[in-house]
């Protein structure tokens, strides 16, 4: 295997990986409502204890790292939380425009050439990866 191949290899077991975690990470706080409102409504203590459980994995645990580094020194995470979250809403944008394509393409081949999805195409150029990416040899 060369390098190439171990590098896409490991990308995808990544986005598997997070793909998975993401649903379950996006899923369980729904399910979760459900068991509680379900105990609301019924007054069943099964739902409560269902609930419960689910919420066990999910509790905040104290880390060493804010033990050990006084408040004063320790690092903003606001700069870093605000970059995630373009990362997210990049990805996002361009998962919602190929989303549109694929339905577009389903639906009428002619709208894929339209001039507001080709914009919307136009507009998430810039949003991809980075042109470097493409000298290291995982982008071709």
């Amino acid at each position: 295997m060369t390098e190439l191949d171990l590098a896409r290899a490991q990308m995808a077991m990544l986005f598997a990986f997070h793909i998975l975690f993401a649903v379950a990470g996006m899923g369980m706080p729904v399910l979760m409502v459900l068991a509680e409102s379900a105990h609301i409504k019924t007054r069943k203590p099964v739902y409560a204890e269902l609930a419960r459980r689910w919420a066990r994995p999910g509790r905040p645990r104290r880390s060493t790292y804010a033990i050990e580094i006084p408040r004063d020194e320790r690092p903003n995470p606001v700069p870093v939380h605000l970059a995630f979250q373009v990362m997210v809403a990049c990805g996002m944008s361009m998962a919602a425009v190929a989303a549109a394509a694929a339905i577009l393409k389903w639906k009428r081949r002619e709208r894929l050439f339209s001039r507001p999805f080709l914009r919307a195409v136009a507009a998430c150029g810039p949003l991809g990866p980075h042109p470097d990416s493409a000298k290291s040899g995982l982008m071709r």
